[in-house]
């Protein structure tokens, strides 16, 4: 979650000015005195945030998201020369792990601030930008009961394109924009989707309304802009966006960072070029502690009472050589599905059924997970014939095309303790990783695996978040030797990075060389002679030991993010 204030030092001085000049000449010596601070503080009578929290939301909220809360007061409201007295603040990243509650974090933020005195004052504007489908999750955070319906006047949410019979949805826009703008009925908090964003700001206007457009997301703008899913602002007009300047300019990070830790990143590196990289990433990541609040699966494991295992497991070729000749069979299956209804014939499609069968048979729910969407429409057909199961009924099913509303139910019905019919989710993991609850399951198929690796990371938290009451188990399919492999091992190694740089465990050693990354093919395939219950699953042993013959490895994927007392040949400084 990054957050960073939109008000230039001008435009808050005018701001204030503007507004003194309004009240009567009694009340402005008290409006200067509470709201122009010293530079030895912010609020003369405020200490705290959560002084502005009852005591029903304090006893609500995690201590870590107290701490976060705290952060963002410092870095966003309470710089050392005070909010009014600078640009407009600091940016300040919020970096929970997935399931930790940032959301409702951040809608704490903006309680504690709304109601204090100073701003209470003001018409202060609240932007908030996220994916499409997460929207809804946001309404729901605002509309809880703990907020005491302190934001029912004041949130308006614009997402897909709206579509009105009798109005231009471009004008409808304008209008909510407006009256967010101008604060009208209240309103100070909106919610838009990163794609209508872009494409009001983008598409054709006639000049004077894409001036009006800019003047209210840009240019005086909102006070607080907030990204939920900041990493998706990551090209080069964006880049600059949340602490400008921070690392410096592109050539002076790659001169103090980038490089430094890119020589050093492999197995293979040198045993100089390794200790230099990790003195590198360990300073890198002290500098990003002044502006991001971490908190990591570590974190998450303490608050929930149930283990996570992740396991890999294999697949068969067969999906794989298809889809290499999309020539013939883009985006359609129909060629391949005589020869796949006997599911023997793909270890990877056996694999999945045998888990589905027992779980259907255990009593437990199951989400699976692909980013392709012929592998989903197979998987589908192959439910309906094998197990007879009705759609929307046994099972549920969300991708690109499903609406908001749809999605909502879906997930509610899934999710119905009462239900015991619903067996199974099938999701596109670029419209289901994010912005949903699903403890009422406890399995997780991860069927492929995209090259960036928080797609797959962030899936896994559907299911193992606060609230979940039962073990967790996510088994990933890889086929060995093939593409998919390739990619699992660059996650693997971007996974260990990020763990050394933004989670400060310094002692995970990479594990794989340069030519690792690169090369497709680099293992031979053998066969698994003995099968141990490591994991406690005894699920898993089911499933495989009736295709013992189709697997080739079972591994624990934490493994590899395991820190050891000795790092890439060299002894820890400490």
């Amino acid at each position: 979650m990054n957050f960073f204030n939109g008000m230039s030092q001008e435009e808050i001085k005018n701001a204030f000015s503007q507004y003194a000049r309004s009240l009567p000449p009694e009340e402005q010596a008290q409006w200067a005195t509470s709201i122009m601070p010293s530079s030895q503080q912010h609020y003369p009578n405020c200490g705290s945030i959560l002084d502005q929290l009852s005591d029903a939301i304090k006893e609500y909220l995690k201590e870590h998201q107290k701490e976060a809360l705290e952060f963002l007061y410092k870095r966003i409201i309470e710089p050392p020369n005070g909010f009014y007295n600078t640009d407009g603040g600091k940016g300040a990243i919020i970096a929970h792990n997935m399931g930790l509650g940032k959301t409702t974090t951040t809608v704490a933020f903006l309680h504690g601030i709304l109601n204090e005195p100073a701003i209470k004052k003001l018409n202060f504007k609240i932007l908030i930008v996220s994916p499409v489908n997460v929207i809804q999750h946001w309404m729901d955070e605002f509309n809880k009961e703990i907020w005491d319906g302190y934001f029912k006047d004041k949130v308006c949410e614009l997402h897909a394109p709206i579509s009105a019979k009798k109005e231009d949805p471009h004008d409808t826009r304008r209008m909510h924009l407006g009256d967010w703008h101008k604060g009208v009925k209240d309103k100070s908090i909106l919610i838009l989707g990163y794609e209508i964003c872009d494409k009001m700001l983008l598409e054709d206007q006639d000049g004077r309304t894409l001036e009006l457009l800019k003047s209210y997301l840009q240019n005086p703008g909102p006070d607080i802009v907030i990204f939920d899913e900041g990493h998706r602002l990551k090209n080069d007009k964006t880049r600059k966006m949340i602490v400008p300047g921070f690392l410096g300019e592109e050539e002076v990070y790659n001169k103090d960072y980038g490089c430094k830790i890119e020589r050093g990143k492999f197995a293979d590196a040198s045993e100089r070029d390794k200790k230099i990289a990790r003195e590198t990433e360990e300073k890198l990541y002290e500098k990003l502690k002044e502006i991001m609040n971490r908190k990591d699966a570590e974190y998450l494991s303490k608050l929930i009472d149930v283990n996570k295992k992740e396991i890999t497991i294999t697949s068969h070729p067969l999906i794989v050589e298809a889809k290499e000749r999309k020539h013939k069979h883009q985006r359609n299956v129909a060629g391949c599905r005589e020869k796949l209804k006997d599911l023997n014939r793909s270890n990877q499609m056996r694999a999945l059924f045998n888990i589905i069968e027992a779980c259907n048979k255990n009593d437990e729910k199951l989400v699976v997970y692909t980013q392709s969407i012929p592998i989903l429409d197979f998987i589908e057909h192959m439910v309906i014939e094998t197990f007879r199961w009705k759609k929307g009924v046994n099972f549920f099913r969300i991708d690109g095309k499903i609406n908001a509303t749809q999605r909502a139910l879906h997930v509610n019905e899934f999710n119905n303790e009462r239900n015991k019919k619903a067996r199974l989710f099938l999701f596109s993991i670029r419209a289901g990783s994010v912005g949903i609850n699903l403890i009422s399951a406890n399995r997780m198929v991860l069927f492929d695996h995209c090259f960036n690796p928080v797609h797959n990371t962030q899936a896994t938290y559907r299911i193992y978040r606060i609230g979940q009451k039962r073990d967790v188990f996510i088994y990933r399919f890889i086929t060995k030797n093939s593409s998919g492999d390739c990619v699992l091992r660059r996650q693997i190694a971007k996974e260990q990075q990020s763990k050394r740089l933004i989670d400060g465990r310094k002692n995970i050693a990479s594990k794989y060389s340069k030519k690792d990354i690169e090369t497709k093919r680099g293992h031979e395939n053998y066969n698994l002679e003995e099968l141990e219950n490591e994991f406690n699953d005894e699920l898993l042993i089911e499933v495989v030991e009736k295709m013992k013959d189709g697997v080739i490895e079972i591994s624990d994927h934490d493994e590899h993010f395991e820190e050891t007392l000795e790092t890439s040949g060299f002894e820890d400084s400490e």
